[in-house]
């Protein structure tokens, strides 16, 4: 897809009401192949998951992305969101639900690893007397 028709694309998913950046992180998406990919279902709706943020750094058109897209990936290196299954392996997250990442650029996170790192935190304030 040459510059021109991306161009038409992106206008077009705008008139039907679709986000410019959605449709750009479609259209990346799309040309590195990863739509065709079929990976096992992975994720369901509601899980927490991660960012992959050296996977998505490692891509050879990371440093050409949206400067806010990449302040995101690099500012929620830790940050835990819920998945939102918008296709199968494309997912947005429902904290942030402008941004749009294929299942593989995502991590689940196991729920209990969420319960333990709580529960250490509660017994060293109470350890500490806070």
């Amino acid at each position: 897809m040459n510059r021109q028709q991306k161009r038409a694309f992106v206008k077009k998913a705008q008139s039907k009401g679709i986000s410019k950046n959605v449709a750009e992180a479609y259209l990346a998406i799309k040309e590195a192949g990863l739509d065709k990919v079929s990976l096992p279902k992975q994720f369901q709706e509601g899980d927490k998951v991660k960012l992959d943020v050296e996977k998505i750094m490692q891509r050879k058109d990371y440093e050409k992305m949206n400067p806010r897209y990449k302040e995101f990936v690099e500012s929620n290196v830790d940050t835990v969101f819920t998945a939102h299954l918008e296709r199968e392996t494309l997912i947005s997250l429902a904290e942030q639900p402008e941004w749009l990442f294929w299942s593989g650029s995502l991590i689940k996170v196991k729920e209990n690893a969420d319960a333990e790192e709580n529960d250490a935190e509660t017994e060293g304030k109470a350890d500490s007397g806070d």
